[in-house]
């Protein structure tokens, strides 16, 4: 289903916020969102991208066993770590 322009904006938000948090202190976060919408189990992808476009990781799980917004977090601290 896709997603509109505010929710990927959200997810976007959160994975960033997810790989800063981790960085800082390498525990995984778990942080909230005001949006119910992004609550649905889903599976993910999750590319990170440096200067130019440059693929810098890419990570994600077909399983819909967590929250979308708990999977895109994990899968951004992955995608940078693994």
């Amino acid at each position: 289903m896709p997603l509109a322009v505010h929710e990927g904006l959200e997810l976007l938000r959160l994975a960033r916020e997810a790989l800063e948090t981790y960085l800082r202190g390498g525990a995984h976060p778990n942080l909230p969102t005001t949006r119910p919408e992004l609550q649905t189990r889903s599976g993910v992808f999750v590319t990170l991208e440096g200067s130019g476009g440059r693929l810098r990781g890419c990570l994600g799980s077909l399983a819909a066993d967590r929250p979308l917004t708990q999977a895109v977090q994990e899968m951004a601290v992955k995608a940078a770590t693994e």
